[in-house]
């Protein structure tokens, strides 16, 4: 078991944003609280749990921080884009934000944030979406061309969620 907590660390160090499970929940907790914040907490659990489903699905990278700091869909592309500092599309609005977003302001809401996430870390909360690895809030953006494409399997809050 050691030797396989060893090489899972290990093989975050080489192929991720970050390198221990602190900084995987504080990834997840920054995705919380820039993405939904304003959501019940169902709302904000499902919001996560389209990052963990990704995280699942070979589609996306295999770690919490490469998921949610993603810019390209395909992750070959995006890892060169980042060695070659070139801007691309971002998988999470917040994260190509020109404004810092270090500042946690609402201050209750960075710590429910943070809760939420060791718990979905943790595995307390089940999948809310369906198995979603999209989602959009229309009252933000306008409908993505990808909502087309992939299947709608609930409505929470303002997010739309997608398979």
């Amino acid at each position: 078991m050691k030797f396989i907590i060893s090489l899972y660390f290990l093989l975050l160090s080489i192929f991720s944003y970050a390198n221990d499970y602190d900084e995987q929940t504080i990834c997840l907790a920054q995705n919380i609280y820039h993405e939904a914040r304003g959501e019940s907490t169902e709302g904000q659990i499902a919001v996560s749990n389209v990052v963990i489903n990704r995280v699942e699905s070979k589609q996306f990278p295999n770690d919490i921080c490469s998921v949610v700091y993603q810019r390209n869909q395909i992750e070959i592309i995006d890892k060169v884009l980042k060695l070659l500092r070139i801007p691309a599309f971002c998988q999470f609005a917040w994260t190509c934000d020109p404004i810092s977003n270090d500042s946690y302001k609402d201050s209750e809401s960075w710590k429910n944030s943070q809760r939420l996430a060791r718990e979905i870390v943790q595995g307390v909360h089940d999948d809310l979406t369906n198995g979603a690895t999209h989602y959009f809030n229309p009252m933000k953006v306008p409908t993505p061309h990808w909502a087309n494409v992939y299947k709608k399997t609930i409505v929470i809050g303002n997010h739309h969620f997608y398979k």
